[in-house]
């Protein structure tokens, strides 16, 4: 547990420390501002992470409304290849997993990539009183999907742990 601790502190830091940058470089864009949602439901909690490898790609994962009668929140993601200025439609990245710890909720995520790995860190509550946060961890190749997550002593797609 102290280990997912750290990690999802470090992706933290690491996303403050890439949106501080962002907004230092000015982004090279023309506006100081991005509009990446012109309305509708929430999308809230972003995490960026500037991709120099890409073509200094833009991508944004942030929570949102969830799609089906248990959860509440999943994590979608979209991206930028002009510097903000237009973005894709954003996608489902990463659901709860219906009957494990996580069945209700993927939210606030914290993302950073390590080496070929996109690695979300994300609460999620173990009750249907939206109490009792717990920290989870998944990883991907891509940005916007097939996550796998931790389940305490590996990685698979249906039984996270905390």
């Amino acid at each position: 547990m102290k280990v997912l601790i750290i990690v999802f502190l470090i992706i933290n830091l690491l996303n403050l420390l890439i949106r501080i940058q962002a907004i230092l470089n000015g982004l090279n864009g023309t506006s100081s501002r991005w509009k990446v949602y012109p309305g509708g439901s929430y999308h809230y909690g972003p995490s960026i992470l500037i991709d120099n490898n890409e073509n200094h790609t833009i991508h944004m994962w942030t929570c949102s409304p969830g799609t089906g009668s248990m959860e509440w929140d999943v994590i979608r993601y979209h991206y930028s290849n002009d510097n903000g200025q237009t973005w894709s439609p954003d996608e489902i990245a990463l659901t709860p997993t219906f009957g494990s710890l996580d069945t209700y909720s993927a939210c606030d995520p914290g993302v950073v990539k390590i080496n070929k790995y996109y690695y979300i860190g994300y609460t999620s509550t173990t009750n249907p009183n939206a109490t009792q946060n717990q920290l989870f961890l998944a990883r991907s190749l891509i940005p916007n999907g097939n996550y796998e997550k931790w389940n305490g002593t590996n990685w698979d797609l249906n039984n996270p742990q905390p």
